[in-house]
């Protein structure tokens, strides 16, 4: 599961008439992220319009079928959430 330190701020947004394939998908909405590792990225929006997306790698073994997640957005837990709010560190000198 990705932490919240892995997300990223979109530098903007921009709303086209996408084609993708023969397919048109009027007035969606892109993102524009920074430093991508792919150049587009499709999100859960544009896969939950779908039934199922199919990427082919050519790949010797049989296709892998697993279902769609979705994210969630949770806060990561408090470390030492069990301390009172008083409680302090101390300081020791090394030996």
């Amino acid at each position: 599961m990705a932490s919240s330190a892995l997300s990223i701020k979109a530098l903007g947004c921009i709303t086209v008439d996408l084609k993708v394939q023969d397919r048109l998908y009027k007035s969606f909405r892109l993102r524009v992220l920074p430093h991508l590792c792919a150049d587009v990225i499709l999100g859960q929006d544009f896969h939950r319009m779908h039934e199922s997306v199919t990427l082919n790698y050519g790949g010797n073994l049989p296709p892998l079928i697993i279902c769609g997640l979705a994210t969630l957005r949770v806060d990561p837990p408090r470390l030492f959430a069990h301390l009172s709010p008083d409680c302090r560190p101390i300081a020791t000198t090394s030996r």
